[in-house]
């Protein structure tokens, strides 16, 4: 609401200000001091591109406003509601996904294992997974054959993250059941559109 309010309030200075200019050249006599300095020492062309120039400053950040606002509330709308689960046994990793993610708006819950992540899965749901590879009891190719079979997440995507680079790998990742794959050590910077690109498929 307040968004609005400001956009409907720069409307009504820009016409403010131009009926305040054209009063002081329409009437200089009714000026004040002020307006009677600007009729005085100002040409009409010179007042005509001091008039355009003010109202393209308003209306440029008018947009300007407007359209980052807009985007970013329709940012926000499209990732509330979106829970994701990264399975990943490095605290360093899960605690930089985890701003990463948190910053754009997702909810993030944590698994160290393939123990946990069947446990978390059976409780809540999520809408996206993300799963490491190198996990310390069964490896993340083989948990994610074995979520496959769990229908609560049968059409849930999961995306591969891992260092593996050998060639194979990533076939290896899409043959065990994952939708995707995302090498480390992370780009931080592309992951908040990579983890979109997954979930609008």
């Amino acid at each position: 609401m307040s968004r609005y309010i400001d956009i409907i309030a720069h409307i009504i200075s820009i016409f403010l200000s131009i009926k305040f200019f054209l009063s002081i050249f329409l009437s200089p006599q009714n000026s004040t001091s002020n307006g009677k300095f600007i009729a005085m020492h100002m040409s009409r062309g010179a007042f005509t591109k001091l008039l355009e120039f003010i109202c393209r400053c308003r209306l440029v950040y008018l947009f300007t406003f407007y359209r980052f606002n807009s985007d970013g509330g329709s940012r926000k709308n499209m990732t509330d509601d979106v829970a994701i689960l990264y399975v990943e046994d490095n605290f360093e990793n899960r605690i930089l996904v985890m701003r990463v993610l948190n910053a754009e708006g997702y909810s993030v819950s944590f698994a160290e294992n393939a123990t946990e992540a069947l446990a978390a899965i059976d409780e809540q749901d999520f809408n996206l997974i993300l799963m490491d590879i190198n996990l310390p009891d069964i490896d993340g190719y083989t948990l994610t054959a074995k979520l496959r079979k769990n229908p609560r997440v049968q059409h849930v995507p999961i995306i591969a993250l891992t260092a593996n680079v050998m060639k194979g790998d990533r076939e290896k990742s899409l043959d065990a059941g994952c939708d995707g794959y995302i090498q480390k050590p992370l780009d931080v910077d592309a992951l908040p559109a990579q983890i979109n690109n997954f979930l609008v498929r």
